[in-house]
């Protein structure tokens, strides 16, 4: 065969030069071709082997594959697969993290890591959520359906508390859909819970930015607000209004005015305060607005400038006094709460109120139910030997519901709960609380401590192993039986 070189293709063809430049501009897109036919018999060849359940065979077609094709993905991926469906999750997933770094810009290898991780989790599988194995890989990078997909299982991950993987996924959603503004908050909340509070902060101000771009707001963002009028809201649950309050009397001495927004049914509890002015829709002429849930992150987050000055809630004595004719006498009263909002993260927070039980056995000690809505139906069904005290109809009935909460409170020994407004408004009362925790809580319960930076006379009893609240109460009735006769005495 003849060689050719540059002298032999005349420079003043033009004939001959577009051909050349044909031939360059075709050939890698027939490369490309030939390689896509090839990587679709790969795998369709897994394929098969996965349907007659011949994974072993598959392994070993991988590593021969991948003796000579050390780069492909796609190898990598199936080879993962092919562990994965023999229950080998550590290998698998070395084969998914090595597809993707090989590819960065291929989502599916992501998918199959997270779904590797969450499946590993004891006791956690994402049952709603199942991943498109039809889907075809080269074709669906900015697919909708497809990047749903990696979106929910971003919040499986998060939920099973693995965060870098939850931001990885969230990051890819992003990246082909920067106006999908929930993946903003994802990655914000999973940064929080690893304490890298300045990233958190900047990702926080950029969902809420995006979240009311089109309201055309005046956001505050740290701006001097001597000589000016700020409007914050609360926009979220009763325990995020209660707890993230307790920023708001110091940042008022910093404005000319302060407007709460804040449904008035929580007025009375919130109480007074001279520049703080409450109110349940938005006043005229203010300079910023700020939403109340991302207040502790504008200027940056620290937890050793957390306010922790209590009561910064108020109580009314004379309905302490009201109720204290309604509750038995006597004993040490232990208020209780089992049940969080079942529509707001609530997996692995909630406890069976049954887990008391060894509470109430305990002589002397005398279990009042302070639970609010969902998790009521329990006390139909309590075991033999268990009495949990109900306060009437007419607890927690009018519209201004937190100030009975509150009342009872105020005459009980101690507050026991799980994650629910209960232990916020406990805390914010200055009230002896105790607070029990999954393995992966909020965020704002921060990591390896027994304490919270907000609540100084909380402590928090945290889960060892995910799940296992029995534990967790066997350490409660340890510290509890000396307070217990201590009341005695």
């Amino acid at each position: 065969m003849e060689t050719m070189s540059a002298e032999t293709i005349s420079p003043q063809t033009n004939d001959a030069e577009a051909n050349q430049n044909s031939d360059a501009e075709t050939k890698p897109q027939d490369a490309l071709a030939q390689l896509a036919v090839i990587e679709r018999t790969l795998r369709q060849t897994f394929e098969t082997f996965r349907a007659n359940n011949q994974h072993y065979e598959a392994i070993a077609f991988a590593l021969r594959l991948l003796q000579t094709a050390s780069d492909s993905p796609v190898i990598w991926m199936e080879y993962g697969r092919s562990l994965k469906a023999l229950g080998m999750m550590d290998h698998a997933l070395f084969c998914f993290k090595h597809a993707a770094s090989i590819n960065p810009n291929l989502m599916l290898p992501t998918l199959l890591a997270g779904h590797c991780l969450v499946e590993s989790v004891d006791g956690f599988t994402a049952a709603t959520r199942g991943y498109p194995d039809k889907l075809d890989v080269w074709q669906t990078g900015i697919d909708d359906v497809f990047l749903a997909e990696i979106f929910n299982l971003g919040l499986d991950l998060y939920d099973a508390g693995f965060f870098e993987e939850a931001i990885a996924c969230h990051l890819h959603v992003l990246k082909y859909r920067p106006a999908v503004t929930p993946s903003h908050h994802v990655i914000a909340t999973a940064l929080l819970n690893l304490r890298r509070y300045e990233e958190a902060g900047a990702r926080l101000q950029k969902w809420y930015e995006q979240s009311v771009e089109s309201l055309k707001l005046s956001i505050w963002s740290g701006q001097d607000l001597e000589d000016k009028t700020l409007l914050v809201y609360a926009d979220h649950g009763l325990g995020d209004t209660l707890q993230f309050y307790s920023h708001l009397p110091a940042l008022a001495d910093r404005c000319k005015k302060l407007y709460f927004r804040v449904t008035p049914s929580l007025w009375r509890i919130i109480g007074t305060h001279p520049k703080i002015e409450l109110v349940a829709s938005d006043p005229p002429g203010y300079d910023y607005i700020c939403s109340l849930y991302i207040l502790p992150h504008v200027g940056g987050f620290k937890v050793e400038n957390v306010p922790s000055h209590v009561p910064f809630l108020t109580h009314e004595p004379e309905m302490d006094a009201k109720w204290a004719e309604r509750l038995p006498k006597g004993g040490f009263r232990i208020g209780i709460a089992w049940q969080g909002n079942p529509s707001l993260m609530d997996r692995g927070r909630s406890i069976p109120v049954t887990k008391y039980a060894p509470l109430a056995r305990i002589p002397g000690v005398t279990l009042i139910s302070l639970q609010m809505g969902p998790g009521l139906d329990q006390l139909k069904s309590l075991p033999e030997g268990m009495e949990v005290v109900t306060l009437g109809p007419d607890y927690n009935a009018g519209p201004d519901n937190v100030v009975d909460t509150a009342a009872v409170m105020q005459n009980m020994d101690l507050i026991i709960s799980t994650d629910t407004s209960v232990p916020h408004i406990a805390g914010a009362l200055g009230l002896p609380v105790w607070t029990l925790l999954k393995t992966m809580p909020d965020w704002r319960w921060l990591q390896d401590r027994e304490d919270s930076p907000w609540y100084p006379t909380m402590r928090l009893f945290r889960q060892k192993t995910e799940g296992d609240w029995d534990e967790v109460l066997d350490r409660v009735i340890q510290e509890l039986m000396p307070l217990v006769e201590a009341k005695k005495g």
